[in-house]
């Protein structure tokens, strides 16, 4: 990685709000963030990525989203969902849970499914065994980056013995009006044993920038 994306990526770091977060997450931030810098972003010559051009990420610094919806509503969000299809919708705009334009359906008081942020601000001790703990960034450049940078997405739960018969579908929308901007949201989904869930996945753009 060159000096300069370098420069701009640790100076955005530092910028990162983290009011009242727990010391462990700290640690795995800037542990994170010291390995993205080590590695830089991946080439055609490292073999998981030889058919995978990244140029246009190397080539330009990405902004932090604005967690704003651009005037996102409810009538444009239904193009981007499965029809008729019953389930627990988290949606999240520009990398920000929306509480108005989610729908959380009634679910068993002990299944969990909220977001991220939240979960770490009533009681971040129950993420410490799960949160980063996955999802290895020694050798993975874009983990160790959004690992650095995550600040929320869903956070779902189901206790051992419990099935949940709905899906839960999880939908990310970028709406960024032209400008290079990213969002890093981290999922964490913690299924015990003899359980069952059904997670959907969604990630839209709905504006003309990268």
């Amino acid at each position: 990685m060159s000096a300069p994306m370098a420069t701009d990526y640790a100076a955005a770091f530092a910028r990162l709000a983290r009011p009242q977060e727990p010391q462990w997450l700290q640690a795995i931030r800037e542990s994170a963030m010291e390995r993205f810098l080590e590695l830089g972003f991946p080439t055609l010559r490292q073999e998981e990525w030889k058919y995978t051009k990244v140029e246009f990420a190397r080539k330009k610094t990405f902004e932090a989203a604005s967690p704003s919806s651009n005037g996102l509503t409810a009538d444009q969000l239904a193009q981007l969902t499965f029809g008729n299809l019953e389930c627990a919708r988290l949606v999240f705009v520009n990398g920000h849970y929306s509480r108005e334009l989610s729908s959380l359906r009634e679910l068993s008081s002990q299944i969990r499914v909220q977001s991220l942020a939240e979960a770490l601000q009533e009681n971040p001790e129950r993420l410490k065994p799960h949160l980063a703990r996955y999802a290895g960034y020694q050798d993975h450049a874009f983990v160790a980056l959004n690992t650095a940078f995550l600040q929320d997405g869903a956070f779902v739960h189901v206790p051992e013995g419990k099935r949940i018969q709905q899906p839960i579908h999880l939908l990310f929308v970028s709406t960024a009006p032209g400008e290079a901007t990213a969002s890093h949201p981290r999922n964490l989904i913690v299924v015990d044993d003899n359980s069952q869930a059904t997670i959907l996945e969604s990630y839209v753009g709905l504006g003309p920038g990268p």
